[in-house]
């Protein structure tokens, strides 16, 4: 847990990020204990949640469907923050409106063709994942930079 928690200590909601994406690859570190801890680092204060979520909860919400795994932690993230039920219903049952539309119409645009995005995706998804990740870790840095600035 050393190393975990150099991690979550250094790099914040980041390095959470990096450990789960790590589990998913194949590094011996299985999701379950990891966000266990985390829980328990929540319990102990260290992530202030509540405040995070005040600001960035709506985007997670409305957007969070479009990203895998989100779209189930998002929910219950709101949840234990207590955030406003009509604020949630409105964010996230927006979000699952966008989100089947979206998809529904792809799948309608594609027609005939919607076989192809099976072959798209096996062939570019390590480069869509590797800009997902540069993306974050610019954000991650802006942001920290951000921060800073604000600070000083």
């Amino acid at each position: 847990m050393q190393h975990i928690d150099f991690l979550i200590e250094h790099f914040g909601y980041l390095g959470i990020i990096v450990v789960l994406i790590g589990g998913i690859v194949g590094l011996p570190i299985p999701d379950e204990v990891l966000l266990t801890y985390v829980g328990y680092n929540v319990f102990q204060g260290k992530f202030l949640t509540k405040n995070l979520f005040q600001k960035v909860g709506p985007t997670v919400l409305l957007v969070g469907y479009f990203v895998p795994g989100v779209r189930h932690f998002a929910a219950y993230i709101a949840a234990v923050n207590k955030y406003p039920f009509k604020k949630f219903v409105v964010y996230a049952y927006s979000g699952a409106l966008l989100w089947s539309f979206t998809f529904i119409s792809l799948g309608r645009v594609l027609g005939e063709q919607w076989h192809l995005v099976e072959s798209y995706i096996s062939k570019y998804s390590v480069y869509f994942i590797m800009l997902v990740l540069v993306l974050a870790i610019v954000l991650y840095i802006f942001w920290k930079r951000r921060s800073q600035l604000r600070s000083e």
